[in-house]
């Protein structure tokens, strides 16, 4: 069994703390694409492509390399698969995009999100759904 398959707690984060951590993954993502969205000059909805493309390398980035993000982090929680393992690349890209996808929908995706999440006893959203994914505390 290598690290990607050792499976990790299986007792899902509830959801207020999911929220602490979404503001905190998106307080510095908003940080960084400020930083670099003045730095280049760019247009009014160029900072919104700045913004899309930047949540979604830190969000990737940090599913495919560590399991979790800053704000997981600090939350004390991991995105695990739904037997309790690490997220193959391919899981964590999918979940990311439709997190994305719902965000810059008016948050009507996130709407949706949390009426699932709220009637679900692992607390999944719909990008854990369609992942097959739950964010566990460590």
């Amino acid at each position: 069994m290598n690290e990607r398959d050792s499976p990790v707690s299986t007792v899902p984060a509830a959801l207020p703390l999911r929220g602490l951590a979404f503001l905190i993954d998106w307080a510095v993502v908003l940080v960084l694409s400020a930083f670099i969205a003045s730095g280049s000059g760019v247009g009014e909805w160029s900072r919104l492509l700045v913004l899309l493309v930047v949540a979604s390398i830190y969000e990737i980035g940090f599913m495919v390399a560590m399991g979790t993000t800053a704000g997981k982090m600090a939350m004390r929680m991991q995105v695990t698969d739904e037997r309790g393992n690490r997220l193959e690349p391919d899981k964590a890209i999918l979940r990311s995009v439709v997190f994305l996808i719902g965000i810059f929908l008016l948050f009507i995706g996130l709407a949706i999100s949390l009426i699932l999440a709220a009637s679900d006893p692992m607390n999944r959203t719909l990008h854990d759904r369609l992942a097959g994914s739950i964010v566990v505390r460590l």
